[in-house]
């Protein structure tokens, strides 16, 4: 089964104690691919029906950097992992 998780362009960023306006979806995306983790919230949609061997297709949403892509593909290998399957070249 195919899912699509979308990410926003994060609204604040705390650097030393200090909230500030910065970030992109794509550079949240791109950091949470490199831990190989990927957080499923309360509210995330289908998150009871996600299981290993499912691919997540991650799309970024928001105005900046690459919005209204999907920039890459990975397959859950574990409740708390996730293998990298076809990279996507913007």
């Amino acid at each position: 089964m195919y899912y699509i998780m979308i990410t926003t362009d994060p609204h604040f960023a705390v650097t030393d104690g200090v909230r500030t306006l910065k970030g992109s979806a794509y550079d949240l995306i791109k950091a949470r691919l490199k831990l190989g983790v990927w957080e499923l919230y309360s509210r995330t949609n289908y998150r009871q029906q996600i299981s290993n061997g499912d691919r997540l297709c991650f799309y970024v949403a928001g105005s900046k950097e690459s919005a209204g892509r999907i920039i890459a593909v990975a397959e859950v290998a574990g409740e708390k992992s996730l293998r990298h399957v076809e990279p996507i070249h913007i």
